[in-house]
């Protein structure tokens, strides 16, 4: 199930969620940081700000979820030099998303 099937309504959040081993937290977090995504013991934790509005929670929750759709999850670490590529790619492909 791609995050596409959960823009068009065609699975629920919780759907996704459990297909992709994951669970979601809101967490008051430092102001500049929108959310992330770590994996301990094969569960992917994502964790949104909880000081965000609800409409830039959505937002950050799709970021997150986009990095573990592209497989972040599985390579990034948090001082990976490659950390700017993995934003960009995110980007790229929530740009590409068909949504309102």
């Amino acid at each position: 199930m791609s995050i596409q099937n959960l823009l068009d309504s065609d699975i629920t959040q919780d759907e996704f969620l459990r297909e992709n081993n994951a669970t979601l937290l809101f967490k008051k977090l430092p102001i500049e940081i929108g959310g992330l995504i770590v994996r301990k013991n094969d569960i992917n934790i994502i964790i949104i700000n909880d000081y965000l509005s609800d409409n830039d929670k959505r937002k950050a929750f799709l970021h997150e979820i986009t990095h573990l759709e592209l497989g972040h999850t599985y390579q990034y670490r948090m001082l990976d030099n490659n950390s700017d590529i993995y934003e960009q790619e995110v980007d790229n492909y929530i740009n590409n998303l068909n949504y309102d």
